[in-house]
């Protein structure tokens, strides 16, 4: 599950291998408006991509979460633990 989520960001905002891991260990994060290429064009594709890929429906009421990338891991984690 984690890699299909890091896959999103890897492809739409370019993120290099370094940033990565720091994602992964929790050492950074990026956010929309505050990465360098993460705006509102890409946040709604990233957020048609996360809805695709794990089959869940993104609305007022979890958007949220998803406005960074640790905010979004940690949700997604929440509501697909089997995943």
């Amino acid at each position: 599950m984690i890699e299909k989520y890091v896959k999103i960001f890897e492809k739409e905002l370019k993120i290099n291998k370094a940033l990565k891991k720091k994602l992964l260990s929790k050492k950074d994060n990026i956010q929309l408006n505050n990465f360098k290429s993460w705006d509102s064009m890409k946040h709604v594709k990233i957020l048609i991509l996360i809805e695709k890929e794990f089959s869940i429906r993104i609305n007022e009421k979890n958007e949220n979460y998803f406005n960074n990338f640790q905010s979004g891991l940690k949700y997604l984690k929440k509501i697909t633990p089997k995943l």
